[in-house]
């Protein structure tokens, strides 16, 4: 048999965002009735699908869009028009930027994909670019996005106590270094898997330290600011020269279209096209198509303050009260949730979330056990097993019944280690 590639070699063992995403599936669309508090699907929420399907039946209506949508080819970069629209509306946050500072992937996966490959691997010269993440635990889709394995490097965080069961982690500066073998610093806000919130004070502070090394500072913001806006409280929106930030429709409730937006320099901008010409040739023009119009009227904006926020901010408050209600005396400790669907829990007891994962599904529960979440860490930290990802996406009645589940294995479980 012929020697295996290095490329199949790096994609052919087990993945955390894979086993994510087929749990996803099977929660969703398997037989058996599953409560799904796992993945990062966005919920099913009524008003929302009714005003995607008033703006599907608009454009059904008009020959042209649709037409063109379907079967023409858009710019490397993606849809021009829809590109104006997204500066435009970004300029009205206080954003410099143009179309050309704007290109569509398919889906802010394939995004990160690109970013942490064009600044991160083996340099011309021999030497390694590492793609720093400044706070760990992070999202579980950047773990294999590397070609070159080992590309990832990231730092332990600094972990403040809060009251009443609460804690949050910081970037700790102290520890963290961006240096000449670092590519770019990336960070996602608000974070997944724990709902983090960076400050605008420590983001500033990070910025600088980015300035000052010359490199990128990459933000996910699929969550975040200024759309799909599930953040719970006074985080800004922050672009600054050299930022490169990746929005998404996903998150609306649109996760099917797969258009990720990618905001940065013209000239990381012009990158990207061509490596959209090279692996798709263009982008999806659906997605672009269905939100045109509505980004142009403020239309967008204004569901996603009227419904997408109140509706997350309920589930978050109903997860939250059930746990505390729950598990508190237990010695559960929960991130503050500044933001997007998640809960990351912390359970001081020494049991293995690896383990309650397992218990969890068996049980008809999906969550995420928290070892997946640490990419490119190598310092030892006994929070990759005794944590776990909780969505609050779903409907009440998967929340409210996964969770009652949740609690009671988790008990049984802190009992037998007691």
């Amino acid at each position: 048999m012929k020697s295996e590639t290095r490329f199949l070699r790096r994609y052919s063992g087990a993945s955390g965002i894979q086993e994510l995403m087929v749990d996803l599936d099977l929660a969703l669309s398997g037989p058996r009735k599953m409560y799904m508090l796992g993945g990062g699907n966005p919920g099913r929420i009524p008003e929302m699908e009714a005003f995607f399907r008033e703006q599907m039946e608009r454009l059904m209506a008009d020959e042209d869009r649709f037409e063109r949508a379907l079967g023409v080819y858009d710019h490397p970069g993606g849809n021009l028009r829809f590109r104006q629209a997204v500066a435009e509306l970004l300029q009205q946050s206080g954003w410099d930027v143009k179309a050309e500072n704007v290109a569509l992937t398919q889906g802010s996966q394939n995004a990160f994909f690109l970013l942490m490959n064009l600044f991160g691997g083996v340099r011309e010269d021999g030497g390694e670019a590492k793609i720093v993440f400044p706070l760990s635990p992070e999202y579980i889709g950047y773990e294999d996005v590397g070609i070159q394995k080992g590309t990832l490097k990231s730092f332990l965080p600094r972990i403040q106590m809060l009251d009443e069961g609460f804690f949050r982690y910081e970037i700790d500066f102290d520890r963290l270094v961006v240096d000449e073998n670092t590519g770019a610093v990336c960070l996602s806000r608000p974070c997944n898997p724990t709902g983090n919130n960076v400050s605008n004070q420590q983001l500033e502070k990070l910025y600088e330290i980015c300035r000052a090394a010359d490199v990128p500072l990459i933000l996910d913001a699929a969550y975040g600011l200024p759309f799909p806006g599930i953040v719970f409280d006074d985080s800004r929106p922050f672009f600054r020269p050299g930022v490169i930030s990746i929005l998404s429709l996903s998150k609306l409730g649109l996760p099917g279209l797969r258009t990720g937006i990618v905001v940065g320099p013209s000239d990381v901008i012009e990158k990207i096209e061509r490596l959209n010409s090279i692996f798709n040739l263009s982008c999806g023009g659906i997605g672009p198509a269905l939100a045109l119009e509505s980004i142009r009227s403020g239309q967008l904006l204004q569901k996603c303050h009227s419904i997408l926020q109140p509706h997350y901010l309920a589930n978050r408050n109903l997860a939250i009260e059930m746990l505390r209600n729950g598990l508190s005396s237990h010695g559960l400790k929960i991130h503050e949730s500044g933001g997007a669907f998640f809960l990351w829990l912390w359970f001081d007891a020494p049991i293995s979330t690896s383990r309650l994962y397992e218990k969890l599904k068996e049980a008809g529960v999906i969550v995420v056990p928290g070892k997946y979440y640490f990419p490119g860490l190598d310092d030892p930290f006994d929070h990759r097993d005794r944590c776990i990802r909780l969505s609050f996406s779903q409907n009440r009645e998967n929340i409210e019944k996964g969770i009652a589940i949740l609690i009671e294995i988790a008990k049984r479980e802190i009992e037998a280690v007691s």
